[in-house]
Order: structure tokens, then C-alpha cells, then sequence
């Protein structure tokens, strides 16, 4: 069955495939320890319903002379599910073993090959639980999607230990894909057309970058650096700074971003912010200055919340700069510019790869206009859980898949958790200057320990 592409998968089959010299290693890989109750047959059992319940793992893609496309094979038995015999490896070596496995795994993910999923199962033998490796290719999953699958496997083990099977409550990826085809295409959006056009691109912020020659230098050079935030200042922020000025966690940590960024060009800027793609809503978005009798229905039934597969889009968002106002007033300000965009941005990725990619990238991409930051927000680490559930193990490569855009994009992920706050800023080590980056960081982090005191 052949399925549109969505606009994320249409964003990397575009622009990133062809950019990486592995495109492979966007792949989400996670490691679980099995509770003590879930057998080696248990756990497969589980493993073939999870398969055949979501049809995005089933997706394969093929590279025709008209572009990429997409299709979801039907449900079958024959699951990419592999079985390693562990019974022999020293009881303290089986963590390392398993990591081993799972890196493995990861690797046999091939965007042209076929297969995007893949499992494989680590038994140590009667008197241990196995362990689990999930390996998914973004173009299939996306990190809400891993949660999900965690979530549906634990049911479908719990289920499959009283002789049932597993069947999961969501729209099918196909439908999804199909729905959001046609809203990119709609009325409404293309009513929207005309504000990202017209947006004054040239007067926004340029983030310098130099011309790396990537024919010489064949491997992305992808860098890290983390920002920390302690625990009690990280509190202020996620809860009571946002209670004060009515804001929430993700406009407050825009704040920052644009703060820090817009304070050393002097402009306005773009950014890149990823929604979760089941949360689209639509009518009475565009034209309709009265807020307080707009009506949004939701594009898609409760049950999308369920839907595995690449349904993050991106939004995009146009933020002022501070300029001479108090932390205070610039985070209200950068919340109602927020909140004014119409369908929080997301047509922006929704019309240039889905609805009219020929008029956007004739009138933005081709003057090299844009995003210039590209920002992904956790929300809060899940609290750790107790014993009866599946132990994640953490994996060392887990987050290593390259985020480069082949646009000056620098990219910053931001997650709340038990120890604070962290944003960990990416970029490209050959397009942006390091002194650059340790400027933007330095006053990211003022900026956050500013707001934090605030109403103090």
C-alpha cells in the first residue's frame, strides 16, 4: 500500500539523505532489561503483535525517478526480530554484551534496504529476563513514538502472559499520513501562504557560518555542548516563573534562546520549533480577529496520541529581540508573538514539503532565508519506575544521529529533569565558529539564571 510522505520524512529524504554520507545513523536505538516475569516467548510474542498493531514499522522506501516514495507492507509473521543465546557470557558481562548487540542492530537499519525496524532479543538463559533492543530509523519513529512502543510492549507482554494478543488503539499511520496530506493542501493553509512569504526575511537574523568544502571533508562534524541548570533554579523555572507571568516551560526557554541570540545581532529571529505533529488542530485560524469565538477542531481523533511513526512537525516562529525591556516584559512579549503565529507556526513545514514546496522554496530557500535555530523541547523526564516495568538502559551512541540541516541551523534540545535543567546546543563544527557558539551559550545561561529570579 503506497502512503504520502509526511513533511518531516519529505524534509529528510530532501535535504539530509542526500547530505550525510550515512544516512543510517538516524536511527533511535534503546536497550531494555526485561522484568523477571517476562520470558524469552513471552517477550517475542509481544514483540510480533507490536509489529503487526502499528503500520509506520512496516514502512519501507524506494527512490523512483519522480522522488521518494513510500509503502506499508502488509502484517505479517516474518518480524526483523533476532534471537541472541547468551548463556554462555559471565552474569557481570551481560550489560556490556547486550550494549554490544544493540549497536549492532542499530547498525542493520538501512534506509534503501528495506526494513526500518528492527528487534532483537538477549536471553541469558532460565534464570535471568532478557534483555530488549529496539532499533527504529527516524523516517519511522520519532521519540514520542519510542514512548509509545516502550508503553504498547509492556502491555502487550502483560497480555500475551494470559494467552491474549495485543492490539493497539490508534490511527493507522496511513490515515494519518493521508489527513495530513490533504490539510497541507487545504484552503486554510493556503491562505497562510502569503504570511510566510511576505515575512521581511531580510531583515531577520543571519547566523554567520563559514564554507566548509564537505567533498574534502567528507564527515559531518556534529558538536555538543550542554548548558546546566541546578536543581533549585530549574524548579523556579518550570514552575513558578511561568505561574507569575503566565508562560509556559517551552516559551520561557524561547525566551532564552532568542535572548541570547538577538542580543549579539542586534535583529529579530526565526526559529525552528518541533510540535509532536498529533496535536494539530484547524478552523478559524487565519482572518478571524476575533480569538474569543475561534473554533479549533482537532485534525485527527483522540487516538492519534497512540500512532507510532514520524508525525513530529515543525513550527516556526518569529521572535523579537530584547532590545531595552526587563526579563519580564521581553518573556511576554516572546510568548504573545508565540501565540499570534497562526496554527502555532506549523503550516510553515506543512506548505513547503507537502502543499507548495515549489512557491516556498523559490521565495525563501533559494535566498537562503529561514530558521536559524532549530529547537526541541523534552518537556520533563519521566520519574524512574519500579521494578515490575521495563528497565531502560541507558546506550552511549543513543543520541549521536547527525543533525545537520545543510542550512545554518544551529540546533538546541532542552529537558527538565530530577538534577535541573539542561540544553544541550548542537551544531556543525565545520559551518559555525566555537567562540560563536560559547558567546550564545554564555548568554543563554545568564539569561535563564535572570529570569529565574524574577518575582524573588
Amino acid at each position: 500500500m503506497e502512503v504520502p510522505l509526511t513533511s518531516e520524512q519529505a524534509w529528510f529524504l530532501d535535504v539530509i539523505h542526500p547530505a550525510l554520507w550515512n544516512p543510517n545513523l538516524w536511527t533511535l536505538t534503546r536497550l531494555y532489561k526485561m522484568p523477571h516475569d517476562v520470558d524469552r516467548r513471552t517477550l517475542e510474542g509481544a514483540i510480533h503483535d507490536i509489529w503487526n498493531s502499528h503500520s509506520a514499522l512496516r514502512a519501507q522506501f524506494e527512490h523512483r525517478h519522480d522522488g521518494w516514495r513510500q509503502r506499508i507492507v502488509d502484517r505479517s509473521d516474518s518480524v526483523p526480530i533476532r534471537h541472541f543465546d547468551a548463556r554462555t557470557i559471565p552474569r557481570d558481562q551481560l550489560r556490556t554484551v547486550a550494549t554490544q548487540i544493540a549497536a549492532e542492530v542499530g547498525r542493520m537499519v538501512n534506509v534503501d534496504s528495506g526494513t526500518l525496524a528492527r528487534f532483537a532479543v538477549v536471553d541469558p538463559g532460565a534464570d535471568e529476563s532478557p534483555y530488549l533492543v529496539v532499533a527504529a530509523h527516524h523516517l519511522v519513529a520519532d521519540g514520542i513514538s519510542l514512548s509509545l512502543l516502550e508503553r504498547d510492549l509492556q502491555a502487550a507482554c502483560t497480555m500475551r502472559s494470559s494467552g491474549k494478543h495485543f492490539t493497539s488503539n490508534s490511527v493507522p499511520f496511513e490515515e494519518y499520513a493521508h489527513r495530513i496530506q490533504e490539510f497541507s493542501r487545504s484552503g486554510e493553509l493556503e491562505g497562510e501562504l502569503d504570511h510566510w512569504l511576505n515575512l521581511p526575511w531580510g531583515d531577520l537574523t543571519r547566523i554567520p557560518t563559514r564554507t566548509p568544502d564537505y567533498h574534502a571533508d567528507s564527515v559531518r562534524q556534529v558538536c555538543s555542548q550542554d548548558i546546566d541548570i541546578p536543581a533549585d533554579t530549574a524548579t523556579r523555572l518550570a514552575q513558578e516563573i511561568p505561574k507569575i507571568l503566565e508562560v509556559t516551560e517551552q516559551e520561557l526557554l524561547l525566551a532564552a534562546v532568542a535572548d541570547s541570540v538577538t542580543s549579539l545581532t542586534g535583529r529579530d529571529i526565526c526559529i525552528k520549533v518541533v510540535h509532536n505533529g498529533r496535536a494539530i488542530t484547524y478552523g478559524s485560524a487565519s482572518g478571524n480577529d476575533d480569538h474569543e469565538k475561534a473554533v479549533r477542531r482537532h485534525l485527527l481523533p483522540p487516538r492519534v496520541f497512540n500512532t507510532v511513526g514520524w508525525l513530529a512537525t515543525c513550527g516556526v516562529v518569529v521572535l523579537p529581540r530584547r532590545g531595552e525591556c526587563d526579563a519580564a516584559t521581553y518573556m511576554q512579549r516572546v510568548r504573545d508573538a508565540i501565540r499570534s503565529v497562526p496554527n502555532s507556526g506549523i503550516s510553515f513545514g506543512l506548505l513547503r514539503w507537502l502543499g507548495h514546496p515549489d512557491r516556498m522554496r523559490r521565495h525563501i530557500d533559494d535566498k537562503g532565508w529561514g530558521p536559524q535555530v532549530h529547537f526541541n523541547y523534552f518537556g520533563q523526564a519521566p520519574k524512574k519506575r519500579d521494578d515490575r516495568t521495563f528497565q531502560r538502559l541507558r546506550l552511549p551512541f543513543e543520541e549521536t544521529y547527525s543533525t545537520h540541516t545543510g542550512a545554518p541551523e544551529l540546533n538546541v534540545r532542552a529537558q527538565f529533569h530530577d538534577e535541573g535543567l539542561r540544553m544541550s546546543w548542537l551544531h556543525d563544527g565545520y559551518l559555525h565558529e566555537k567562540s560563536m557558539v560559547d558567546t550564545l551559550m554564555s548568554r543563554c545561561r545568564d539569561a535563564l539564571l535572570e529570569y529565574s529570579t524574577i518575582g524573588g
